[in-house]
């Protein structure tokens, strides 16, 4: 009697398990259609309005003015808008509030079903107060919302009065030096504004991301004077002037790396100097190469070997002849040298 009742237990318990999984499957079903269908809609609506859209834009018609009575046709013409803004066509702030649609963008900041997008349609905009309303975001406890609200806010703001503000912002927030250095390049800053915040902070580490950030084909002879002062002797900071010295055609910018090489500085700095070689390459280069490939620190000596190569046939030969004649180190970490290499 007791196994009976068991049995119907399973067996009851089993179909409602059936039952729950048959109709999450039906509710997913739905879900799916009628996503296929939203968007279906808001294409059909998007070919639609467009060429009003544009007729408005243009200044031919206002006849969009009197097709958006649902909020589907308002987002679809915002989008309109926006899409073409983003191709660079216009400046569509003054458009989208002539519309009244910039109440639409704060409601969909508001939602949270795709608060991201939303941020950057605000950007995009470039509606009367966007910057404030973005900069809401800079604190935010989710790291998206707070790493896109900032770099919106500098890629298509891009408000020179507010430069030294989002700098700040950006050099305190909790980004990787990688983006944090990404945002403040698209800010375009001119060198001696560089050079003037790195004098004014205290951090190394914001001293480094501003280094990163120089623009090294429009460095002068005077600014890397400056520079060099600033570095002088603290690896975390001649690290970050390694490429923008690289990239500059003065000839004073490449005999301060040469410096740094020949005076067997900070193994650590050595081994990048060895990595950017292989990035901007010269003649000159090659030649603090070899030097480089005889440092007694096998980082240094790795990344400059590697960087020979990217010379191409005459980095190769040079490293078989200095392979061959033992010219490099011993001949067990030679081996392992060849072996990283693949030479």
């Amino acid at each position: 009697m007791e196994g009976k009742i068991l049995t119907n237990i399973i067996i009851i318990n089993i179909v409602v398990l059936i039952v729950a999984i048959l109709f999450m499957l039906v509710v997913f079903y739905i879900t799916v259609n009628i996503k296929k269908r939203n968007r279906r809609m808001e294409n059909e609506e998007y070919e639609k309005l467009k060429p009003d859209v544009m007729d408005y834009i243009n200044g031919k018609s206002d006849r969009i003015k009197n097709l958006m009575a649902s909020r589907l046709s308002k987002n679809t013409v915002l989008n309109i808008i926006l899409d073409y803004s983003e191709n660079g066509k216009i400046d569509c702030g003054e458009i989208i509030e002539s519309l009244g649609l910039d109440s639409v963008l704060k409601e969909n900041l508001k939602k949270n079903d795709n608060k991201i997008l939303a941020i950057k349609n605000i950007g995009i905009s470039n509606i009367d107060g966007a910057y404030d309303i973005l900069k809401e975001y800079w604190n935010s406890d989710d790291f998206d919302e707070r790493y896109f609200s900032m770099y919106y806010t500098i890629a298509l703001l891009k408000k020179k009065k507010y430069t030294m503000e989002i700098i700040d912002t950006i050099l305190g927030a909790g980004f990787s030096d990688d983006r944090k250095i990404e945002m403040i390049k698209i800010l375009e800053i001119e060198n001696d504004v560089i050079i003037d915040i790195i004098n004014r902070k205290q951090s190394d580490t914001s001293k480094s991301v501003m280094l990163y950030s120089i623009d090294g084909n429009k460095l002068s002879e005077r600014q890397i004077e400056k520079i060099k002062e600033i570095t002088r002797y603290n690896t975390e900071l001649e690290i970050g002037i390694v490429d923008s010295f690289l990239m500059s055609k003065s000839k004073n910018a490449f005999n301060h790396i040469e410096s740094l090489v020949i005076e067997k500085r900070d193994p650590i700095l050595q081994a990048h100097i060895a990595n950017r070689l292989a990035v901007y390459k010269s003649k000159k280069g090659f030649n603090l190469l070899k030097i480089l490939l005889h440092s007694e620190d096998w980082d240094v000596k790795y990344n400059a070997a590697v960087a020979i190569l990217s010379y191409g046939e005459e980095g190769r030969d040079y490293l078989k002849d200095e392979f061959e004649h033992d010219n490099i180190s011993s001949a067990g970490e030679m081996a392992n040298l060849r072996l990283n290499i693949n030479i």
